[in-house]
């Protein structure tokens, strides 16, 4: 495995590492490539994984984060929908929003158009 020294203890880490072993300092802030719901160990939706493979922040305590929350004003059950609608499923995919939001712009695309042809003949009268 390839190591590098850690930027604040200068302790020999592994380059992939997310935390330093020895100071446990934070090497990365917010991993964006894992920003996806399809990760190993999760159980519902995959937000709470996502999440916390994106922050490094551990699952449980993501979890957790959501429950409480959810104890206020139900935050946590709306944050929970409003980021599965926003996670893509897997890297590849893009998030339900976006597609939803597609078929959307589709449907009253065709509609809008008809309008604008109608509104085109009435000037013409």
């Amino acid at each position: 495995m390839e190591r590098m020294p850690c930027p604040f203890c200068a302790e020999e880490i592994h380059a992939d590492a997310r935390r330093c072993p020895h100071c446990r300092s934070r090497l990365s802030s917010i991993a964006g490539d894992a920003w996806h719901r399809d990760h190993p160990g999760r159980r519902l939706a995959g937000v709470a994984t996502a999440v916390a493979a994106t922050t490094g922040v551990p699952v449980s305590l993501v979890r957790a984060g959501f429950v409480a929350l959810t104890f206020v004003h139900l935050a946590g059950a709306i944050l929970y929908a409003a980021l599965w609608v926003t996670i893509p499923d897997t890297p590849e995919d893009e998030p339900l929003a976006d597609r939803v939001i597609d078929t959307v712009r589709d449907l009253f695309g065709a509609c809008h158009s008809g309008s604008e042809t109608f509104a085109r003949d009435r000037e013409a009268r």
